[in-house]
């Protein structure tokens, strides 16, 4: 990628940040819960972590390697 000044895309966390993200506003819109892609434990804590600034609530479900964040509306 150095070589041919190719642009690396986004990271996992910036992508699973960004859903979360979109999954917030879905919450906020909706009222409804919204549930994530799987991912391991870090970025859930992550996950969770940015829910709880915007005052949701949120929970991990599910098994390895399934889990995932459930977002809930206030």
């Amino acid at each position: 990628r150095e070589i041919f000044e190719v642009a690396e895309g986004p990271t996992e966390h910036e992508t699973a940040l960004t859903a979360v993200e979109e999954a917030i506003a879905q919450v906020f819109e909706a009222a409804q819960p919204v549930e994530l892609t799987p991912q391991n434990s870090y970025i859930r804590r992550l996950q969770h972590q940015l829910v709880q600034r915007y005052g949701l609530a949120s929970e991990s479900k599910g098994d390895d390697p399934f889990r995932h964040v459930v977002i809930y509306p206030k």
